[in-house]
């Protein structure tokens, strides 16, 4: 019987690359997702249409969240990400479900944060958007 992951319970960590320092979770997620692409080769001949897929694919996650003025110690904020981003700092990334610290998914790698976002409107919380770009090889485990 399949048993079903709730995306509740997903979370984006990040902490500096070479695996130094506290996984830190990107604070106040609303939202996740993790992207893998390959670029595609078409070629349409007379007899048919063939393709060749390029790999290894590129890999990238995205999200938005609602920004945190106080974050705790083990927390990421968007200040934090966003100073990140323009000093090309390079960061370890880890997408693990926290009710089972990993067992049922992980997915992890290193790259860069690429884009962001801030958007304060009237009458709703501060609130921010990422694109972080994976460098390299990436290892995942899933039960």
């Amino acid at each position: 019987m399949a048993t079903a992951v709730q995306g509740s319970t997903i979370d984006f960590y990040v902490r500096d690359s070479g695996g130094a320092g506290v996984w830190k979770k990107l604070t106040c997620m609303e939202t996740l997702v993790f992207d893998a692409q390959n670029d595609v080769n078409t070629k349409k001949t007379k007899c048919g249409v063939f393709k060749g897929i390029i790999t290894p694919p590129d890999f990238k996650a995205s999200g938005q969240g609602v920004c945190n003025t106080a974050p705790t110690a083990t927390e990421y904020s968007y200040d934090a990400l966003q100073n990140d981003q323009m000093n090309g700092q390079k960061k370890s990334f880890r997408i693990q479900d926290t009710a089972t610290l990993g067992t049922v998914i992980m997915i992890n790698g290193d790259g860069y944060f690429t884009q962001s976002q801030l958007t304060a409107n009237n009458g709703e919380t501060m609130n921010f958007t990422f694109t972080f770009e994976v460098d390299g090889a990436i290892i995942t485990s899933e039960s």
